[in-house]
């Protein structure tokens, strides 16, 4: 279900204290127009917003070439009216430390747009802290990319980019701090909806412990609720609870935490605890944490003396009496782009502190097999590889395409079967993961399994440059994300 801005500001009224506008221009025909404007609320004041902005000024410098701008302005929250009248007249909001005039392709009628809360933003560059109202309007300029002198003007302030004529890009990508791509509208508001659940939720003995973080201005219009399943059967329940200020730790002036400690049935490893964060006025579900018990327990681990890399390598590598090690040793690796990215990838979790195991260029080992029917078939992978530390065995899939559902299908049959047959009841968990060659592939997560797309494969290699540790790096971009979509 969508809102309209105005509907959102009138539920979220209080949370906000200051608008954050920013502004990338171009000269056409002597006139500015706009490139992108972005409107961020906040429940920062206007002075941390504007210390935000001279950061970037400090880090970038003035962006100024006469046929290219940024502006960056912040505005107290009751101002918001006076932005909405500048977007019908088909104008962008003066910016009052300047005397420029930014002309936007069409008026705008602010307050009525039409916006949604995304499962993925195509627009932010980081997994957002909070869940967040994303609307767009307005057509892309076309002249960011064909106008030849803009990316040229850019040069003199020291940016040249290393494809052809992106500059005004990678210039609105840091200063706006937002991913935006040729073809993107050209007005984007984001409103954070500031109340969520932790991740980091406990659980000892039959106790369940989670949080809630929320603006204070959200007191008694959130509920929590908590469903206990055992094999996806109803076995427990708790709530509604209501979450009140004066139940709470203070975080800062506004912010809120909530922590709420219940008592659940006996648990088992089969059980599953799904915890609901609703919003009681208007009726929604903002969001919602589901967890595995066996993930929070302290299981037993592998057998002594078994190493989990090798368990999993013999389901794919079955002979006549068992894994044929020497044969595997034996195998020359494939010279085909799909293989060379295989390779890459695997050096790339070496260096993460992973144990790897590469099968994907081995046509008769990617199919997992069955422990008594070798010929059967029980999904694929191209790549094993295993952290002790983490307890963790990646099952990976790789392709210098856009991931096909029948290849993330087989791997997520692959991960669920070694889970089940061979790690049942052990501390090891089987996380299925895909790494697309493709830079700016759109979709971060399908069906539950991570997408490490060419961009996050360069900010992974920079993470292990930077020491990261491989639990660090794991939890970052590889574990599939605990909290669900917001649902209204």
């Amino acid at each position: 279900m969508t809102m309209t801005i105005k509907e959102f500001l009138e539920w979220t009224k209080g949370s906000y204290k200051s608008i954050d506008m920013r502004c990338a221009a171009a000269k056409v025909d002597d006139h500015w127009q706009n490139g992108l404007t972005i409107v961020r609320f906040s429940y920062k004041g206007k002075t941390v917003v504007e210390k935000r902005h001279q950061e970037l000024r400090n880090r970038w410098g003035q962006v100024d070439t006469g046929k290219f701008k940024v502006l960056l302005t912040a505005f107290e929250i009751d101002e918001v009216e006076l932005l909405s009248e500048a977007f019908k007249k088909g104008e962008c909001p003066a910016f009052p430390a300047t005397s420029v005039e930014v002309a936007i392709d069409q008026e705008i009628d602010f307050m009525s747009l039409e916006a949604e809360f995304p499962r993925h933003s195509y627009y932010t560059r980081e997994r957002e802290e909070w869940k967040t109202l994303e609307a767009m309007e307005g057509k892309h300029l076309k002249n960011l990319y064909e106008d030849k002198d803009i990316p040229k003007s850019l040069w003199s302030l020291g940016f040249v980019s290393e494809a052809t004529h992106t500059e005004a890009y990678e210039v609105i990508q840091e200063l706006l701090e937002v991913d935006y791509q040729p073809g993107w509208p050209s007005v984007l508001i984001i409103a954070p909806l500031y109340a969520r659940l932790e991740r980091d939720m406990k659980i000892e003995g039959n106790y369940c412990e989670f949080k809630v973080v929320f603006h204070r201005y959200f007191d008694r219009n959130l509920e929590v609720n908590a469903i206990l399943r055992e094999n996806n059967q109803l076995k427990h329940k708790e709530g509604p609870l209501p979450v009140f200020v004066g139940e709470t730790e203070q975080i800062d002036e506004d912010l809120r935490l909530w922590i709420k400690r219940i008592q659940v049935a006996e648990l088992t490893e089969r059980d599953s605890i799904h915890i609901n964060l609703l919003s009681r006025s208007p009726r929604l579900r903002i969001e919602s944490l589901d967890c595995k018990v066996r993930d929070f327990v302290a299981l037993k681990g592998v057998e002594p003396g078994q190493n989990p890399l090798l368990l999993a390598l013999s389901r794919f590598y079955l002979g006549k009496e068992g894994i044929e090690i020497k044969g595997y040793l034996a195998e020359k690796e494939g010279h085909k782009p799909q293989h060379e990215f295989e390779q890459k990838i695997a050096r790339l979790l070496n260096l993460c502190g992973y144990s790897i195991a590469t099968i994907g260029h081995i046509k008769r080992l990617e199919i997992l097999k069955h422990a008594t029917a070798p010929k059967q078939d029980r999904g694929k992978a191209d790549i094993l590889a295993y952290s002790e530390r983490m307890s963790t065995l990646l099952l990976v899939e790789c392709t210098t395409e856009i991931p096909k559902s029948d290849d993330i299908f087989k791997l997520m049959t692959a991960a669920t079967t070694l889970q089940n047959e061979l790690f049942e009841g052990t501390s090891i968990r089987v996380i299925p993961v895909v790494f697309t060659d493709v830079p700016q592939f759109d979709f971060k997560e399908i069906a539950g399994v991570r997408v490490i797309n060419g961009n996050d494969i360069d900010s992974i290699l920079s993470d292990v440059l930077e020491w990261r540790k491989v639990d660090q790096i794991t939890v970052k971009y590889f574990l599939p994300p605990m909290l669900s979509t917001v649902v209204i």
